[in-house]
Protein backbone atom coordinates (compact mmCIF):
# COMPACT_ATOMS: atom_id res chain seq x y z
CA UNK A 1 0.00 0.00 0.00
CA UNK A 2 3.26 1.82 0.36
CA UNK A 3 2.23 3.58 -3.50
CA UNK A 4 -1.39 4.97 -2.00
CA UNK A 5 -0.78 5.26 1.23
CA UNK A 6 2.09 8.20 2.55
CA UNK A 7 2.06 8.06 6.93
CA UNK A 8 3.52 11.40 8.60
CA UNK A 9 4.72 11.59 11.61
CA UNK A 10 4.24 14.71 14.23
CA UNK A 11 5.06 15.57 17.29
CA UNK A 12 3.20 15.52 20.03
CA UNK A 13 4.20 18.98 21.86
CA UNK A 14 2.47 18.56 25.00
CA UNK A 15 4.01 14.94 25.75
CA UNK A 16 7.21 15.38 23.75
CA UNK A 17 7.74 18.69 24.96
CA UNK A 18 8.91 17.25 28.43
CA UNK A 19 10.66 14.44 27.42
CA UNK A 20 12.76 16.13 24.45
CA UNK A 21 12.73 19.75 26.15
CA UNK A 22 14.97 21.99 24.07
CA UNK A 23 15.57 19.33 21.34
CA UNK A 24 11.86 19.29 19.91
CA UNK A 25 12.60 21.63 17.19
CA UNK A 26 15.57 18.99 16.12
CA UNK A 27 12.71 16.36 16.77
CA UNK A 28 10.30 17.78 14.77
CA UNK A 29 12.77 18.28 11.63
CA UNK A 30 13.87 14.96 11.63
CA UNK A 31 10.43 13.55 12.14
CA UNK A 32 9.58 15.40 8.58
CA UNK A 33 12.48 13.45 6.91
CA UNK A 34 11.50 9.64 8.75
CA UNK A 35 9.97 6.80 6.28
CA UNK A 36 6.56 7.43 7.66
CA UNK A 37 5.83 3.66 6.78
CA UNK A 38 8.37 2.07 8.80
CA UNK A 39 7.97 4.39 11.87
CA UNK A 40 4.52 3.11 12.00
CA UNK A 41 5.35 0.15 11.59
CA UNK A 42 7.83 -0.11 14.03
CA UNK A 43 5.96 1.69 16.69
CA UNK A 44 2.87 -1.04 16.46
CA UNK A 45 5.08 -3.99 16.48
CA UNK A 46 7.32 -2.64 19.50
CA UNK A 47 5.37 0.20 20.41
CA UNK A 48 8.30 2.35 20.46
CA UNK A 49 10.53 3.92 17.59
CA UNK A 50 14.07 5.35 17.70
CA UNK A 51 14.72 8.71 15.72
CA UNK A 52 18.43 9.04 14.99
CA UNK A 53 19.22 12.50 15.75
CA UNK A 54 22.47 14.62 15.54
CA UNK A 55 23.63 14.33 19.77
CA UNK A 56 21.76 10.99 19.87
CA UNK A 57 18.90 8.83 20.00
CA UNK A 58 15.76 9.46 21.01
CA UNK A 59 13.16 6.58 21.95
CA UNK A 60 9.60 8.20 20.56
CA UNK A 61 6.35 6.11 21.57
CA UNK A 62 2.95 6.13 20.09
CA UNK A 63 2.38 9.14 22.76
CA UNK A 64 4.81 10.58 21.47
CA UNK A 65 3.55 11.43 18.25
CA UNK A 66 0.65 11.89 15.94
CA UNK A 67 0.31 9.73 12.71
CA UNK A 68 -1.38 11.16 10.05
CA UNK A 69 -2.73 9.42 6.83
CA UNK A 70 -1.93 10.86 3.46
CA UNK A 71 -3.92 9.37 0.45
CA UNK A 72 -2.03 9.35 -3.54
CA UNK A 73 -4.01 11.72 -5.31
CA UNK A 74 -6.92 9.80 -7.78
CA UNK A 75 -6.94 7.21 -4.96
CA UNK A 76 -9.30 6.61 -2.14
CA UNK A 77 -7.75 3.86 0.46
CA UNK A 78 -9.37 2.37 3.49
CA UNK A 79 -7.36 0.16 6.06
CA UNK A 80 -8.63 -1.97 8.67
CA UNK A 81 -6.09 -4.28 10.92
CA UNK A 82 -4.19 -6.07 8.90
CA UNK A 83 -6.48 -5.53 5.55
CA UNK A 84 -6.15 -2.16 2.84
CA UNK A 85 -7.94 -1.25 0.10
CA UNK A 86 -6.80 1.61 -2.51
CA UNK A 87 -9.63 2.34 -4.85
CA UNK A 88 -8.70 4.39 -8.29
CA UNK A 89 -11.41 7.33 -8.01
CA UNK A 90 -10.39 8.32 -11.64
CA UNK A 91 -12.93 8.65 -14.17
CA UNK A 92 -11.88 6.97 -17.14
CA UNK A 93 -14.27 7.76 -20.58
CA UNK A 94 -15.90 4.33 -20.50
CA UNK A 95 -17.42 4.66 -16.44
CA UNK A 96 -18.00 8.51 -18.16
CA UNK A 97 -20.04 7.19 -20.80
CA UNK A 98 -21.75 4.05 -18.30
CA UNK A 99 -22.77 7.22 -16.28
CA UNK A 100 -24.32 9.04 -19.32
CA UNK A 101 -26.12 5.41 -20.31
CA UNK A 102 -27.47 5.47 -16.47
CA UNK A 103 -28.71 8.91 -16.44
CA UNK A 104 -30.39 8.39 -20.07
CA UNK A 105 -31.88 5.56 -18.60
CA UNK A 106 -33.10 6.69 -15.37
CA UNK A 107 -34.78 9.98 -17.64
CA UNK A 108 -36.46 7.88 -19.80
CA UNK A 109 -37.91 5.74 -16.77
CA UNK A 110 -39.05 8.36 -15.27
CA UNK A 111 -40.94 10.13 -18.56
CA UNK A 112 -42.53 6.13 -18.67
CA UNK A 113 -43.92 6.84 -14.95
CA UNK A 114 -45.27 10.24 -16.21
CA UNK A 115 -46.84 9.12 -18.96
CA UNK A 116 -48.90 6.40 -16.61
CA UNK A 117 -47.61 3.39 -19.01
CA UNK A 118 -47.95 -0.03 -17.78
CA UNK A 119 -44.43 -1.82 -16.32
CA UNK A 120 -44.75 -3.87 -19.85
CA UNK A 121 -45.86 -1.42 -22.53
CA UNK A 122 -43.08 -1.09 -24.74
CA UNK A 123 -42.07 2.06 -26.10
CA UNK A 124 -40.71 4.29 -28.91
CA UNK A 125 -37.73 6.60 -27.69
CA UNK A 126 -37.05 9.81 -29.72
CA UNK A 127 -34.13 12.07 -28.67
CA UNK A 128 -32.74 15.75 -29.78
CA UNK A 129 -29.52 15.14 -31.65
CA UNK A 130 -26.58 16.57 -28.92
CA UNK A 131 -24.02 15.09 -30.39
CA UNK A 132 -21.97 13.94 -27.17
CA UNK A 133 -25.28 12.39 -26.04
CA UNK A 134 -26.45 11.08 -29.58
CA UNK A 135 -22.93 9.06 -29.72
CA UNK A 136 -23.32 7.26 -26.39
CA UNK A 137 -27.18 6.50 -27.28
CA UNK A 138 -25.94 4.70 -30.48
CA UNK A 139 -23.07 3.24 -28.97
CA UNK A 140 -25.33 1.80 -26.15
CA UNK A 141 -28.78 1.50 -27.79
CA UNK A 142 -29.36 -2.16 -27.17
CA UNK A 143 -28.36 -1.66 -23.18
CA UNK A 144 -31.01 1.67 -23.54
CA UNK A 145 -33.72 -0.19 -25.30
CA UNK A 146 -33.68 -3.49 -23.09
CA UNK A 147 -34.10 -1.93 -19.82
CA UNK A 148 -36.74 0.73 -20.83
CA UNK A 149 -38.38 -1.62 -23.17
CA UNK A 150 -37.74 0.04 -26.39
CA UNK A 151 -38.77 -1.24 -29.45
CA UNK A 152 -36.30 1.67 -31.25
CA UNK A 153 -34.90 4.91 -30.43
CA UNK A 154 -35.39 7.66 -32.83
CA UNK A 155 -33.22 10.77 -33.52
CA UNK A 156 -35.70 13.32 -33.99
CA UNK A 157 -37.26 16.70 -32.23
CA UNK A 158 -40.98 15.30 -31.03
CA UNK A 159 -43.64 18.46 -29.86
CA UNK A 160 -43.91 18.08 -26.11
CA UNK A 161 -40.20 16.93 -25.73
CA UNK A 162 -38.99 17.41 -22.17
CA UNK A 163 -35.47 19.12 -22.07
CA UNK A 164 -33.04 17.33 -19.63
CA UNK A 165 -29.34 18.63 -18.48
CA UNK A 166 -27.41 15.04 -18.52
CA UNK A 167 -24.10 15.66 -16.95
CA UNK A 168 -23.70 19.10 -18.58
CA UNK A 169 -25.65 17.82 -21.97
CA UNK A 170 -28.56 18.83 -23.10
CA UNK A 171 -31.12 17.02 -24.57
CA UNK A 172 -34.98 16.60 -25.42
CA UNK A 173 -36.81 13.06 -24.89
CA UNK A 174 -40.09 11.84 -25.63
CA UNK A 175 -41.47 8.76 -25.23
CA UNK A 176 -44.46 6.66 -26.82
CA UNK A 177 -46.56 3.51 -26.30
CA UNK A 178 -45.82 1.64 -29.07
Amino acid sequence: MSEFIRYNLKPNFRVLGKKVGKRMGEVKSALEHVDGLAAKTELDKTGEFKLALADGEVVLTAEDVEVTISQTDGFNCQSDADFSVALSTVLTPELVEEGYVRELISKIQVMRRESNFEVTDRIKIFASESDKLAEVITGNAEEIMTVTLADEIIFENRDGAKTWDINGEEIALAVEKV
